[in-house]
């Protein structure tokens, strides 16, 4: 189904009263694709903390640093080159499964 169908859709109902139509518009939720939010969100989480730790190797967002050291440092994170990827894999994995299940919770509410 191209992308363009799954956007918001408003239907227009006709209805006869008397002698003339009434159109009413009835709103339709969307639904989300929860991989590929799942995705996007990942790709976002990864660059936020692929530039947060490039950040803290220079001295900016010291205490960021610190933080994401703190969470990814048991699977081998560090303010290095080499924590820069590591970050960049973590950051999207996790935000890839937050989103994902951020975008299914929705889905089930509507």
């Amino acid at each position: 189904m191209p992308a363009r169908k799954k956007a918001k859709k408003i239907e227009v109902m006709k209805k006869r009263e008397g002698h003339r139509i009434v159109r009413r518009r009835v709103r339709v939720p969307v639904k989300l694709d929860a991989l590929k939010f799942g995705i996007a969100g990942g790709i976002l989480g990864a660059l936020i903390v692929a530039l947060t730790t490039v950040a803290a190797m220079y001295g900016a967002f010291s205490m960021w640093g610190s933080l994401l050291g703190n969470i990814y440092r048991p699977f081998g994170y560090s303010l290095s080159p080499l924590g820069i990827f590591l970050g960049a894999i973590y950051g999207f994995i996790d935000c890839f499964v937050f989103f994902g299940l951020l975008a299914l919770l929705y889905n089930w509410l509507t």
